[in-house]
């Protein structure tokens, strides 16, 4: 019994924590740590019209909590185009309900009228987008990170702050020297 209990938690815990799926990828042959500071240059943010969203309290959001992640991995913010990295971002929210005909015990749906009823479940839930990308100069993009994540999932702390910082988790840090591959000797 204690083996199942633990299974189950694991798996809650799993599935939790893959709730947010940050992809990232860098501009081949280019090495951000040569990059000293970065500006955020406030982006786009799409809603629909049953969640509104305030525009600049998400900037200045954003802004505390990039500065914060990026800071500690060596970079340091200016708020003037003086900067080497320009990080913009854009978000999406939108509603979705999912919905499912399911039969007695989970199993398929019955065909027939005269079989057993089958039972429907549904799920309404905020699903949000986040695209984080940082240019070198006018039009060069050199690194981006996007990503989706059920809102619902992330309750009991901030949605946009476990967002960000799951985007930002690959970005380079300067600190840490960077790992060298090793060669497959053959022979």
């Amino acid at each position: 019994m204690k083996a199942c209990i633990t299974i189950a938690v694991v798996c809650i815990l799993s599935i939790s924590v893959h709730g947010q799926d940050f992809k990232t990828s860098t501009q081949k042959g280019v090495d951000l740590r040569k990059y000293d500071t970065f500006t955020i240059v406030q982006g786009e943010v799409v809603t629909s019209e049953d969640s509104k969203m305030d525009k600049d309290q998400f900037y200045k959001d954003f802004v505390r909590i990039a500065v914060k992640e990026l800071e500690a991995k060596g970079y340091k913010y200016v708020a003037d185009t003086s900067a080497t990295l320009s990080m913009t971002y854009v978000v999406e929210t939108s509603r979705v309900v999912e919905s499912e005909n399911v039969g007695p015990l989970g199993q398929m749906p019955q065909r027939n009228a005269g079989d057993v009823q089958t039972q429907t479940w549904s799920r309404d839930f905020t699903r949000g987008s986040l695209i984080i990308s940082a240019e070198a100069g006018k039009n060069n993009q050199v690194w981006s990170s996007e990503g989706t994540m059920d809102v619902a999932r992330t309750r009991g702390g901030n949605v946009l702050e476990y967002a960000i910082k799951n985007a930002l988790r690959d970005f380079p840090d300067k600190f840490k020297k960077e790992k060298k591959k090793k060669r497959n000797k053959k022979g």
